[in-house]
């Protein structure tokens, strides 16, 4: 696929984007191979490994279920921690052979060593959160999951040196349910209120542009284009000049 690289210093990144995967998809069909795109909000593969192990430690959660409490037609109790740990060991040796158990014996000793866990109580977590038998009281993220995924953020975002001090992580449903409830928290406070003008760098995903035509919001705003100065169109305001 031949292109002037000149023509694409006014590109935006999901244009940038589009590109490199028609380009892949083409060299993909060439070459007779098997196209992986990870640029997308869900790409077109699945990681098995960690599913595999998903799926067959609920396996062992409903086993706790019904240890706790069996009853017809099929009504079980809620996991206790008590020894979990250990059941889950002898459980799994006994369903080594079950696609995830690998994975699964190596992942829990890992994360108790690496995070200094107790051992119940981060299986615990797991099996009663994979049951779904009650939400988290207060509402927030799991505990021992938190750790871990703060962690993962300091590994992939921020790169050595570490900052100093810890992030407060609020787990939601996805990026638009962030946006959403920023956005509320923000009017709630009284930090953005109607007819306040707000700055959107763009290109950019859904539902940044449409939340300030919103009627809760009614907001104006400005695009920031990649290339200064150039002309944006603003929908029912026409034509506006990048700052």
């Amino acid at each position: 696929m031949d292109i002037n690289l000149n023509s694409t210093k006014n590109w935006g990144p999901f244009e940038i984007k589009d590109f490199v995967a028609k380009l892949a998809t083409k060299s993909a069909q060439e070459n007779s191979l098997s196209y992986l795109n990870a640029g997308r909000g869900n790409p077109n593969w699945v990681a098995t490994a960690p599913r595999d192990a998903f799926f067959l430690f609920g396996q062992f959660a409903v086993t706790e279920s019904k240890r706790v409490l069996d009853l017809p037609p099929g009504v079980g109790g809620m996991p206790k921690a008590k020894g979990i740990a250990g059941r889950l060991e002898d459980w799994l040796k006994k369903h080594n052979d079950m696609p995830g158990a690998e994975f699964l014996q190596a992942m829990v000793p890992w994360a108790v060593k690496k995070f200094s866990f107790d051992a119940d109580k981060f299986v615990h977590e797991l099996a009663d959160s994979i049951i779904g038998d009650h939400y988290p009281v207060p509402d927030r993220m799991l505990v021992h999951n938190e750790q871990i995924v703060h962690e993962y953020l300091l590994w992939a975002m921020c790169g050595d040196p570490r900052p100093k001090g810890t992030y407060k992580i609020y787990a939601v449903e996805g990026g638009t349910a962030a946006m959403c409830y920023t956005f509320k928290s923000l009017k709630s406070n009284r930090i953005l209120n109607p007819g306040d003008t707000i700055a959107l760098g763009v290109p950019i995903f859904t539902p940044y542009l449409e939340m300030a035509h919103l009627e809760d919001y009614d907001l104006h705003f400005i695009q920031i284009q990649r290339e200064a100065g150039a002309k944006i169109p603003v929908p029912g305001r026409g034509d506006q000049e990048a700052p």
